[in-house]
């Protein structure tokens, strides 16, 4: 399936330009329109106030918000001046994963920042987690401490044969359509079980799409899977790599298995992720 709609995500964060970056050079890249989704924060009144809320709050805090607002739609404007194609700024009011579900039904990409606690501004905490699980859309999360450069060039592939791995090595093709290099990748506890036929299979598949794939095969623990990936993934320069984000809801907790954790955690390069 070909990128036609790309979603970005657009806040105040300081990682926000280099996320719209990376959306604006992949909807460039595809001939895809762009859309730039903000959205706008509720009112917060302190629950210590007492006796009523005092004259000029709400809208002293309205004013703020808007302010907000009209910088990210700023910043958007500006960026995607550079680029000769089809794009679109949206800002809706709710819950920030709420809304990027919402809008994503209509796309065929999301993209999002990973969090960044050292930013007071970044929104992001905990978003790619649930994007991922209730969108229904492959998402990209673009590190916070930026990314420059093409993505989808040098692609790692973390490969374990679930159905969450499948479904994301069918999103990224697309993305892998001009990749120089994909290197499909297990993590086997013993180097006796080296021998993966999934891994096998999925290249021939990926080969007969005309992607040129390599196997690896990374020994180690299960609880150094993600140290060991994301190692692979500095050692042979990628900047795309691919997994399925797997987890189960419980009390409406949405919880990704630790490799994935230890990924968005850890991420120095674009990460891709469906479920």
């Amino acid at each position: 399936m070909a990128i036609r709609d790309i979603l970005v995500h657009v806040d105040n964060c300081r990682a926000c330009r280099a996320r719209v970056d990376v959306a604006l050079d992949l909807a460039i890249a595809h001939g895809a329109s762009l859309t730039g989704l903000y959205v706008i924060p509720s009112i917060e009144i302190p629950i210590y106030i007492e006796g009523g809320v005092p004259p000029g709050l709400v809208e002293e805090q309205r004013i703020a918000l808007d302010a907000q607002r009209a910088e990210a739609e700023r910043l958007f404007g500006e960026l995607v001046e550079r680029g000769k194609l089809k794009t679109k700024y949206v800002a809706l009011e709710g819950g920030v994963a709420s809304c990027l579900n919402r809008f994503a039904r209509h796309v065929d990409l999301m993209v999002v920042g990973q969090a960044d606690d050292e930013d007071p501004r970044c929104v992001s905490g905990g978003l790619a987690d649930n994007v991922v699980l209730e969108s229904g859309r492959p998402v990209l999360v673009v590190p916070a401490g930026g990314f420059s450069g093409p993505v989808g060039e040098r692609v790692l592939i973390a490969w374990n044969g679930s159905r969450e791995a499948v479904r994301a090595v069918a999103d990224a093709l697309p993305l892998m359509a001009r990749a120089e290099r994909v290197e499909v990748v297990v993590v086997v506890p013993d180097s006796d079980d080296e021998d993966d036929s999934s891994q096998a299979q999925i290249a021939t598949h990926l080969r007969h799409h005309g992607v040129a794939v390599e196997t690896t095969v990374l020994v180690g623990k299960d609880s150094q899977a993600g140290e060991l990936l994301l190692a692979h993934a500095v050692d042979m320069g990628a900047d795309l790599l691919v997994l399925g984000g797997y987890g189960h809801s419980r009390l409406r907790e949405l919880v990704l298995g630790g490799i994935t954790k230890h990924m968005l955690q850890n991420m120095t390069a674009p990460v891709l992720m469906s479920h």
